[in-house]
């Protein structure tokens, strides 16, 4: 658990100082995905600010996210599932 009684940090957003590349994505993954820490919200944000590799990383993986999200789903080259699926 951290310090504060919360839940356990990740890797990289120890409990005071900065948030390195590697804490900073884990923390903004989870932001993705709707489960950010919001003890470490502002040192990862002062971070991004001030890194142009991990705001690119958000840019890349927020595209990802969308794309998961609202994108179509194909089936694979040469299945037949829609057969399959009114067989049952």
């Amino acid at each position: 658990m951290g310090m504060d009684g919360g839940g356990p940090r990740r890797p990289g957003t120890g409990a005071a100082g900065p948030v390195d590349c590697a804490g900073c994505r884990a923390e903004l993954s989870a932001r993705l995905d709707g489960a950010d820490d919001p003890r470490v919200l502002a040192r990862v944000d002062a971070h991004l600010a001030g890194c142009p590799a991990c705001a690119r990383w958000l840019d890349d993986a927020a595209a990802v996210t969308r794309l998961a999200r609202l994108g179509l789903a194909v089936p694979a080259p040469g299945s037949n599932w829609v057969s399959s699926a009114a067989a049952r």
